[in-house]
């Protein structure tokens, strides 16, 4: 047997891979995005964490205090 036809034979019978997922999907939206934005601007001087808790009575969604400040810095 050729080395040359062995390894075409192995290739054939290998089963395709499948795509990793890339990333997950993102937690926030761009109306969420939107209402921090509006939020920082009326609180410019509060901490993240009682932002954290006022987007969370606006929207009913929960989110960290450091998912805002990654928010904030993108």
């Amino acid at each position: 047997m050729n080395i040359s036809t062995f390894s075409i034979n192995r290739q054939e019978n290998t089963s395709p891979v499948e795509p990793k997922r890339k990333s997950r999907s993102p937690k926030s939206t761009l109306n969420d995005e939107r209402n921090l934005i509006h939020l920082l601007k009326k609180n410019c001087t509060e901490p993240s964490h009682v932002l954290a808790n006022q987007l969370e009575l606006s929207n009913g969604k929960t989110a960290s205090s450091s998912l805002l400040r990654r928010m904030l810095l993108a």
